[in-house]
């Protein structure tokens, strides 16, 4: 017998091979799963007005995107990303200088939209992931290390294997 038939009878080596390829099928789904897509707010910030500025509150795992349009003011984003283990939050800002753009930002709770110069359009959208995608992607990593472990056992079962039958060879 050979190093290929050895391979072949191999049981868990072709395990950990079946799920290698089904790891990349999971994690391809993963990668494109859609998002959930919910409103948080829309309206106009106008500069010197009660709508001068307006907050929103997010959960912390959520991405949070917003659209801008109709002007060329300079909106100041400021919002609040939780400290791990702690009780109080820190303060970030960003200014945007755009019209008809998207910005993202992560990992924040509270976002405070206010702007300074012209009328700005505004849309701030929410973008969460569903239970299944968690469950996937805890899968895939399962299955990654399933996989791992499977092809290395196998494969030192099979590098034992061929040169045991090597040392028969010889005698």
């Amino acid at each position: 017998m050979g190093f290929w038939s050895s391979i072949v009878r191999n049981r868990p080596f072709m395990i950990g091979i079946i799920l290698g390829i089904l790891t990349i099928i999971v994690s391809i789904y993963v990668e494109f799963h859609p998002y959930d897509v919910s409103m948080i707010g829309s309206g106009v910030i106008m500069p010197g007005s009660i709508n001068s500025s307006v907050s929103f509150t997010v959960p912390p795992t959520s991405i949070v995107v917003v659209q801008l349009s109709n002007g060329t003011g300079n909106l100041t984003v400021s919002y609040y990303r939780v400290v791990p283990d702690t009780n109080y939050t820190v303060p970030s800002s960003t200014v945007i200088n755009s019209t008809d753009e998207y910005h993202f930002f992560t990992m924040i709770t509270n976002m405070t939209l206010s702007n300074a110069s012209v009328s700005m359009h505004y849309r701030v959208y929410e973008l969460d992931r569903t239970y299944i995608f968690w469950v996937l992607l805890w899968l895939s990593l399962i299955l990654f290390i399933a996989t791992i472990v499977l092809v290395v056992f196998g494969f030192s079962q099979i590098i034992n294997e061929v040169y045991r039958e090597k040392l028969k060879s010889k005698k």
